[in-house]
């Protein structure tokens, strides 16, 4: 089998980059929020709205996962190997959230410097701008190429940012646009990347069973590599 995956290093290469988000969350006060606020207010618990916004989003996230993205992903002869894929998913989770707190705490920084004050959809645009903009270019061209085994055709990756991580995405920063609710957030994305890390089988470092890397081909930045996302040959 040629291009093997290698789950010893895509391991390394994963928790070496979440060191890295938690460190930023803490350098931009999204750690110290994180432990100064509370799940959700009274205000919130008493409002009607809050909860059927809170659950549609949360209804979304288990059908969008669990049934479209879960439905589309190749796992090849993988095995399931519940305990790693789990831990895995909420460490994944956990620091992929942070790191979007991250830029949100960020696109408010930049607002507040360029024009003093900023209303709350500002920050919105552009945070939804900087991490839509990190998720294109980070995960084609760097995670699914060093950390994900591969699990997806070409067809599968559209398909998958059109079904789950856009309205993903935009649903859960309106929420968090409008009830600033950091705790919701992360759990949101933590449950989505659980469900990823175990519908693709999320190799553990200690996995002997041989299985494809992600084939990779050249992107249109510079020429750089991007996984193409597999192919049958």
């Amino acid at each position: 089998m040629n291009n093997i995956y290698n789950a010893k290093r895509a391991w390394l290469i994963a928790f070496s980059v979440f060191a890295c988000f938690w460190l930023l969350a803490w350098l931009t006060g999204v750690i110290d929020v994180l432990l100064r606020q509370a799940i959700a207010s009274p205000q919130q618990l008493a409002d009607p709205v809050w909860w059927l916004t809170a659950l549609l989003i949360t209804g979304f996230v288990l059908f969008a996962y669990g049934k479209l993205w879960s439905g589309k992903t190749l796992c090849f002869q993988r095995q399931r190997q519940p305990l790693s894929q789990i831990l895995f998913g909420l460490i994944w989770g956990v620091s992929f959230s942070l790191y979007f707190l991250t830029l949100w705490h960020f696109a408010q920084w930049l607002l507040t410097l360029v024009f003093i004050d900023s209303s709350i959809w500002a920050v919105w645009c552009l945070a939804y701008l900087f991490i839509s903009l990190w998720q294109a270019l980070f995960m084609d061209m760097f995670w699914d190429l060093y950390v994900s085994p591969e699990h997806d055709t070409a067809a599968s990756k559209q398909q998958k940012v059109m079904l789950t991580h856009i309205p993903n995405l935009t649903m859960s920063l309106i929420f968090l646009a409008v009830y600033q609710n950091y705790w919701l957030f992360i759990g949101w994305q933590t449950t989505a990347l659980v469900i990823c890390s175990v519908a693709m089988r999320m190799p553990s470092p200690w996995s002997e069973v041989q299985t494809l890397a992600a084939r990779a081909k050249p992107s249109i930045l510079f020429g750089l590599p991007r996984a193409a996302g597999y192919q049958s040959e």
